[in-house]
């Protein structure tokens, strides 16, 4: 972590030197500071990481003065959970934006060195922010210009990305992922009751029988924490922390999952949040998978998930309005466990079957996802062609990014509809562009999909089957995706191994 020192005779172009003056002179504590980023578009051709290096110093100091003395995002002193001035939400958001989007179009960005701020920004009392920290995160995994990024992760960033990939219970308890995202509530409303009735459970030791929280016998051992209702409760998330940590004297290594769990059991009570929720899970997910994990803690993970390929693959056919973006994350849950060799075979018979689809689930995603893309008249997903629109990455739920702030937001058109040529245009700008940015991103996470796949004699015969040749020739005649011309010819020539 810290800032990163530019190459010797380095010079900045006089736009990019520009934009990097105006934001330096914004103090980092003033409105201004967010407005001034709130500007920025990527309007460049393929981007080099030094050539930012001043404007991520000047987030490293945000962070450092803004950020990093927060209470609420320690966990440290739990009578100061909610001492702390009133969160930087805007400029905290603006930044992190415009860090998704520069690492997206960026090489170099293995130089990137923030992420200590981003696992604290894990902890933060909105949920918005929470969002806009992952998707920063998954920016930087993805790959820009073909070039892949070896990461290590980081101890304490890898263990918060943990609890949040862990889930709340299967389609037995009726709180499956695809329960969660659907309009059709029933399912959810018969199981409220338990899903947000917070449950924690956790080992403390006590030096003396003084020093027990009521209701603990021994010296030590299980102590269970069950407050029904959570979502009714007036109190704040970090308030409702405080005080629990206080009264079952929670040590610090267990508060940030007892902060997720009350985030969790909070989040049942609405559609729009328990689909945030999921998000929230997938993009964790995906990230944490990437971070070199110990191998421990994947089992450990998919031990506690026995059903996620399932619920994954549920998720991933689903035609349901609006979800294109949750469906996009759930391919690229199935991609990271593609290149797990324990997860390996589960996961190509999830994608290779699926009921009712004689050619295979995998053919159908394809030739509907190509075809939606050119229904649209879209840009080539945002990575790693550069990106041109000044929104939020497409990843980003839609109801959370900065840029849809307070903007209306209507159910989005199905990938079905899109395939059979609804015009799009006559929406709102805006939800429009948004739209038509999640249906990038899927084709875009589908062909992660197919890349990793090319990399096995069992994966490329997956591809054939599918017909992938077939699905992606209209890519190919495409001008537009020349920028993936890579992966498509990689995929094409699979065919015929």
């Amino acid at each position: 972590m810290g800032k990163v020192k530019l190459k010797k005779g380095f010079e900045l172009p006089p736009n990019i030197q520009e934009f990097c003056d105006r934001v330096n002179k914004a103090p980092l504590n003033s409105p201004s500071f967010g407005q001034v980023l709130s500007e920025f578009s990527w309007e460049y051709d393929k981007g080099d990481f030094y050539h930012w290096v001043p404007l991520f110093n000047r987030f490293e100091d945000f962070f450092t003065e803004q950020i990093k003395p927060r209470q609420d995002l320690q966990l440290k002193d739990a009578a100061r959970f909610t001492a702390d001035p009133p969160f930087p939400v805007e400029n905290c958001l603006q930044v992190l934006r415009v860090t998704s989007i520069l690492l997206e179009n960026c090489s170099n960005k293995h130089v990137y060195a923030s992420y200590e701020h981003l696992g604290s920004l894990l902890a933060a009392p909105h949920a918005e922010v929470v969002a806009a920290a992952l998707q920063a995160l998954l920016s930087f995994l993805k790959k820009t210009h073909h070039a892949h990024i070896r990461w290590h992760g980081y101890k304490d960033l890898n263990t918060r990305l943990n609890v949040l990939a862990q889930g709340w219970g299967g389609k037995e308890e009726g709180l499956d992922l695809l329960a969660c995202v659907s309009e059709d509530q029933r399912t959810i409303q018969q199981n409220l009751a338990k899903a947000t009735t917070l449950r924690f459970e956790f080992f403390q030791e006590f030096s003396s029988a003084a020093q027990q929280p009521a209701g603990v016998a021994g010296a030590g051992g299980k102590v269970s924490i069950v407050v029904p209702g959570v979502d009714m409760l007036p109190q704040s998330d970090h308030a409702l922390l405080a005080e629990l940590v206080q009264r079952y004297q929670v040590d610090e290594q267990h508060r940030f999952s007892l902060l997720c769990k009350i985030r969790q059991a909070r989040s049942f009570a609405t559609l729009e949040t328990r689909r945030l929720l999921v998000f929230t899970r997938l993009i964790s997910f995906v990230v944490f998978a990437q971070s070199s994990p110990s191998p421990e803690a994947m089992s450990g993970l998919y031990a506690a998930e026995p059903e996620m390929i399932p619920e994954l693959v549920a998720l991933v056919q689903t035609e349901a309005p609006g979800l294109e973006w949750l469906r996009a994350l759930a391919v690229r849950a199935l991609g990271v466990q593609v290149q797990d060799r324990a997860r390996y075979t589960a996961v190509i018979a999830g994608i290779s079957g699926g009921a009712g689809q004689g050619s295979g689930l995998l053919s159908v995603l394809l030739h509907k996802a190509v075809a939606a893309f050119m229904a649209s008249g879209s840009q080539p997903p945002p990575s790693p062609s550069p990106r041109t629109a000044a929104s939020p990455p497409p990843t980003s739920p839609p109801a959370i990014t900065p840029a849809a702030t307070g903007a209306p937001t209507g159910p989005a058109t199905t990938l079905s509809q899109a395939a059979a040529g609804v015009h799009l245009a006559a929406q709102p700008q805006q939800q429009r562009e948004q739209r038509i940015a999640h249906i990038a991103d899927f084709l875009d996470a589908m062909l992660s999909l197919v890349s990793t796949l090319v990399q096995s004699t069992a994966g490329c015969q997956v591809l054939t089957d599918a017909g992938v040749l077939q699905a992606l020739l209209p890519l190919l005649q495409d001008k537009r995706w020349v920028t993936h011309a890579c992966v498509t010819s990689r995929s094409v020539t699979s065919t015929y191994a």
